[in-house]
């Protein structure tokens, strides 16, 4: 595409520009509180694409709640979490019944639409009480290869990320990502994806058109991947190390 270069052109633009930005932003945004609550933080929320918009709602301390009325009313989905700090929910777009919520304490998985919940720690380390042994802060499912599921290390909620104190000492955890190609059932480790160790991965994307390409977003930048994440070559890095707090 050739840019045009009349002085008249490169005049207008700009006043299209603001008057387009003027009247988007002079309209108010409006928001009603739908639920639930009763203490803690709402750290994720994930709507299925079906006929009642299920959604599903985790928390901090309350664990996970379900809707299937567009959020008017919700049911608490804990039997079987011992967890419930939840940092994320994904489902398998081909049976929305098979969730995962990724928690302080690793992948839980559910094949009943949250109606019961199990631990899923196949070459994950051993729990422990007193330690994040492997705290799962994103997990997303291949839209092409479902069965194909991808968990992150990390914590997204600030207090705790520069505490080495609360961090497990093992050669697995920070800057790790974990992959299953049987819906969850096992794990392994992707080794020398190119992620920083001592990276938090905060997020994790796959390329809608590519399930090949999968993306994290760690606080030492964006790692991208073009091999289903057996290597991860840094893409793009937002902040130098040096200006990280």
């Amino acid at each position: 595409m050739k840019l045009l270069s009349f002085s008249g052109v490169h005049a207008i633009i700009p006043i299209i520009c603001f008057l387009l930005g003027t009247a988007t932003t002079t309209a108010p945004l409006t928001w009603t509180s739908i639920g639930p609550g009763g203490g803690g933080w709402l750290s994720a929320i994930t709507i299925v694409n079906d006929a009642a918009d299920t959604m599903y709602v985790g928390c901090d301390v309350g664990g996970i709640y379900k809707s299937t009325d567009h959020g008017r009313t919700w049911v608490i989905k804990n039997n079987g979490l011992s967890t419930y700090y939840v940092q994320d929910i994904a489902y398998n777009p081909k049976d929305p019944d098979i969730l995962y919520a990724a928690t302080r304490g690793g992948v839980f998985k559910s094949v009943n639409g949250g109606d019961s919940w199990e631990i899923k720690r196949d070459h994950f380390p051993a729990e422990s009480p007193y330690v994040f042994s492997a705290p799962v802060s994103d997990i997303v499912v291949d839209p092409e290869t479902p069965a194909t599921v991808y968990a992150a290390i990390g914590i997204t909620r600030a207090g705790y990320e520069t505490d080495s104190d609360h961090w497990q000492q093992d050669d697995v955890l920070k800057g790790t990502i974990f992959k299953s190609t049987d819906s969850g059932e096992t794990w392994s480790v992707i080794h020398r994806t190119g992620i920083d160790s001592s990276a938090l991965v905060y997020s994790l994307a796959i390329n809608p058109k590519d399930s090949a390409i999968l993306y994290a977003a760690t606080d030492h930048g964006m790692y991208k991947s073009s091999d289903s994440g057996k290597t991860g070559a840094l893409s793009m890095q937002v902040c130098p190390d040096t200006c990280m707090p």
